[in-house]
């Protein structure tokens, strides 16, 4: 059995609660399916959980993670409607954003 837990450390000057998640998010093509790619530029790791795009429910639990100053992809099982909002918890909080990029 394997198990994993993230941790995540901040630099000297830099406290968890200064630093902030700053997403935005386009949908892409990965391998010929749609897919959601999640851009944080901000200087704290985004924890994505109760994701729904386009009042479609894509977890109603962890969804995953994006890095600070990082991407990542999330494959989809559907084509989402232009013009879909993007809503989810980061953290404790939270976020929606109107159609994508």
């Amino acid at each position: 059995m394997r198990y994993s837990v993230p941790l995540f450390t901040y630099g000297q000057g830099l406290s968890p609660d200064a630093a902030r998640p700053e997403l935005s998010w386009k949908i892409v093509n990965q391998s010929g399916r749609p897919a959601l790619q999640i851009t944080n530029t901000g200087s704290k790791h985004a924890r994505l959980s109760r994701v729904s795009l386009g009042g479609r429910v894509l977890s109603d639990s962890l969804f995953g993670y994006v890095l600070a100053g990082s991407m990542n992809t999330f494959p989809l099982k559907f084509t989402p409607a232009s013009g879909a909002e993007l809503s989810a918890e980061v953290g404790t909080k939270a976020w929606r954003s109107g159609s994508s990029r």
